[in-house]
């Protein structure tokens, strides 16, 4: 894959990193966490393998702080934390590579009992990252990765795009704005109350069975949807819709809208499935506060 667009980065003073353009996964999953834990741990051991355990160095332990991650100690946090007998309802997972306000690589597994009274519509997720280089030079290692992830976890909806991460929320916003196929969506408040809508229309987007049946099955896709647009039917009821052949950010500067994007939002919206943060408002004003409109005003950035 060819690609002669930049990165974007955004330096700090210090000459630190603030905000880096990533290649952003994210599967939510509408299943209790003890019933998709093994499922899990081949999802998380697979994203090492892909990115090495080297570019991985720390992981976060109960008490928020960090610790060097290798091999053993990878063993150890996935067997108490995911399949040992100690095991919570919840589980959490999150490994970091370098960088102090925006990590180069990272994973992050939430999995919840989902039992909350009052919280029916809330989903785990795994969210994971790599930078947008390291996609470049291994597209079809990465494309396998999300692959065989979407073959092995029961996700009810999931996707990958290119987008910004780092600590900046209200420079992200701002740089989002203009380039609108980069993600900025924060998972831990979008799974607040996701359920089983699509969070939003991206470059490579994978519905799981529930959503699949939900828009009416490949039979609807490939009769709403541009033959542009490819849709590949996958084992379990679950389906890719792949909108370019290489994921484009855009730039409302020149115009460049993304109409794909547009046409897949639309039909998501126009079946009543495209999904806008209620519970968690996670955007901010140029004051820190919390900024409800700019939110939705964002997830709803492809529809006229």
């Amino acid at each position: 894959m060819n690609n002669v667009q930049s990165d974007i980065q955004v330096i700090n003073s210090d000459g630190t990193v603030s905000i880096r353009e990533s290649l952003i996964i994210v599967f939510y999953i509408r299943k209790p966490n003890l019933e998709i834990v093994q499922n899990i741990e081949l999802s998380i051991r697979k994203f090492v393998d892909l990115v090495s355990i080297n570019a991985l160095p720390e992981y976060f332990n109960y008490d928020g702080d960090q610790e060097d991650l290798t091999e053993e100690s990878l063993n150890e946090l996935i067997y108490e934390r995911l399949i040992g007998p100690n095991r919570a309802p919840n589980g959490n997972i999150e490994i970091i590579g370098r960088g102090v306000h925006a990590p180069d690589y990272y994973l992050w597994y939430n999995g919840k009992s989902l039992e909350v009274p009052g919280m029916d519509d809330e989903v785990s997720f795994l969210w994971c990252w790599v930078p947008r280089s390291f996609f470049l030079t291994n597209f079809s290692q990465v494309i396998d990765y999300i692959s065989n992830v979407a073959l092995e976890l029961p996700f009810t909806f999931a996707y990958a795009s290119l987008g910004l991460v780092g600590e900046n929320k209200y420079k992200k916003q701002g740089l989002a704005n203009r380039f609108p196929g980069l993600d900025i969506a924060h998972p831990g408040c979008v799974s607040a109350d996701l359920g089983n809508k699509a969070a939003g229309s991206y470059w490579l987007t994978l519905l799981g069975p529930e959503l699949y049946n939900l828009v009416g099955g490949a039979v609807a896709l490939r009769a709403e949807l541009p033959e542009e647009i490819s849709i590949e039917e996958l084992t379990d009821s679950k389906c890719r819709i792949l909108l370019n052949a290489q994921p484009e950010i855009g730039d409302t500067n020149r115009r460049d809208l993304l109409p794909m994007n547009k046409v897949l939002a639309s039909f998501f919206h126009d079946k009543g499935l495209l999904h806008i943060p209620n519970r968690v408002i996670y955007f901010v004003d140029k004051y820190g506060m919390a900024d409800r409109v700019a939110m939705e005003r964002w997830h709803q950035r492809f529809l006229d």
